[in-house]
């Protein structure tokens, strides 16, 4: 996945950013510090798809 230029992203449970290739960081302009550890949903996700895809992930675990 290092070498890709596609998006990869590894989350942990509940959504916690474990992994993102190297491609992530120059199509977005995050930083390391910026993602890695942090909630994918509420950092870093826009405002109006959040509520959505937590919906989406709770009637998914059922």
């Amino acid at each position: 996945m290092d070498n890709v230029q596609l998006i990869g992203v590894l989350l942990e449970r509940p959504r916690n950013v474990n992994y993102v290739n190297p491609f992530f960081f120059i199509v977005t302009g995050y930083t390391q510090k910026e993602v890695l550890g942090k909630n994918w949903c509420d950092n870093l996700l826009p405002c109006y798809s959040q509520q959505l895809i937590k919906t989406v992930h709770i009637t998914w675990q059922q």
